[in-house]
């Protein structure tokens, strides 16, 4: 009979996942920033977005770059918490991780091409025909644009609940904190529609579940 070794599996060490928990701390708070400045948009579509460009470049530049500084800090303690994960809740996590994972990456690049539009905007109000024209084009026929939208924004809102629940289920997370920030992450899709001040609450609430995940991360490890 050959004998066999059974090696464990590789733990990530504790400064790895204390840094992993600081940088859900850091996204949560650019996460909450972010959101709390969000200009609003002139209008519907491409020539609406074009023209809160043009009137808010400031901001929504500050926006872009917060959104994109969230998504970097976020997505070692989305690695590290579906590594925590074991037994009851494991397959759960690892969607959750997945699909939340993809968005963060996707966010990135969605908060890059804001700032992008930003820059094509120029400050210029009215925002001139041809630009709006070449801006509303790439809006519409854009198939890299559209998937990146289409990872980042779903997988947002419904990823982020979908790694709540796997953490809960495996024992890491209270119940309640499951239950508040997966239905916040729901709710933030379409609240904002309603009134301006219920998106930012749904968003700040997200931001603060994500901050508990952080500040539980980092205890793990004393």
């Amino acid at each position: 009979m050959v004998a066999t070794t059974v090696v464990p599996p590789a733990t990530r060490s504790p400064a790895r996942t204390r840094a992993a928990g600081v940088g859900l701390v850091v996204g949560a708070a650019a996460l909450a920033v972010a959101e709390s400045i969000h200009p609003q948009s002139a209008g519907s579509g491409p020539e609406g977005l074009l023209e809160s460009f043009a009137a808010h470049p400031g901001r929504w530049t500050l926006w872009s770059l917060l959104i994109m500084a969230m998504a970097m800090a976020c997505l070692p303690g989305v690695v590290a918490w579906h590594g925590r994960a074991r037994g009851r809740g494991a397959r759960l996590t690892t969607a959750g991780a997945i699909v939340f994972g993809a968005a963060l990456v996707a966010m990135f690049s969605f908060g890059e091409s804001n700032g992008e539009g930003v820059g094509l905007a120029g400050g210029l109000d009215p925002v001139p025909a041809d630009v709006v024209a070449a801006y509303t084009r790439l809006d519409s026929t854009g198939v890299t644009l559209f998937v990146m939208f289409l990872i980042a924004v779903p997988g947002f809102h419904l990823g982020l609940p979908l790694l709540l629940a796997g953490l809960a289920r495996a024992g890491l997370v209270p119940v309640w904190l499951a239950v508040v920030g997966g239905v916040a992450a729901l709710a933030s899709i379409g609240v904002g529609g309603i009134h301006p001040l219920l998106g930012v609450a749904a968003f700040l609430v997200v931001a603060g579940t994500l901050a508990f995940l952080g500040v539980r991360l980092i205890r793990t490890v004393g």
